[in-house]
């Protein structure tokens, strides 16, 4: 799977950041992958990590929290999904998750062409009557 945050709102708003597999750090401190300069941001504000086909979120003890979808997730782990919303102090990002598709071997052990059989028997026509006299069916 490949993931991205695209920033919306904030000091770094319009940029694309590609997630690879491990642990993405976002806070203040200089050892952040993703720094924010913001006073509402801790020095090591939360982590994203990417592994087993999963983006997950925690927050690292903040003291202004780490929202998701307008909610303050705490310290526990979070799944996040494709769209959700991030909010790290005045800075928003939305997830973006595209499934990479592997092609998968062919296993074929022989041709799967058509294979001829008896046709149909064809169906009986049905026979119309032609009459020029009108049929009232209206209830007796």
């Amino acid at each position: 799977m490949k993931a991205r945050i695209r920033i919306i709102t904030g000091p770094m708003s319009g940029q694309t950041i590609d997630l690879s597999d491990g642990t993405l750090l976002i806070g203040r401190e200089a050892d952040c992958q993703v720094r924010l300069p913001c006073d509402f941001v801790s020095r090591h504000h939360c982590a994203l990590q990417l592994a087993d086909l999963t983006l997950r979120i925690r927050d690292l003890g903040s003291k202004n929290g780490t929202y998701v979808n307008g909610r303050r997730i705490g310290t526990r782990e979070s799944i996040l999904l494709q769209d959700d919303l991030v909010a790290v102090g005045t800075t928003s990002f939305l997830i973006d998750l595209v499934q990479q598709l592997v092609p998968l071997p062919d296993t074929r052990l022989c041709d799967t062409g058509t294979v001829d059989a008896d046709p149909a028997p064809p169906k009986p026509e049905e026979k119309v009557q032609e009459s020029d006299e009108c049929v009232d069916r209206a209830t007796d």
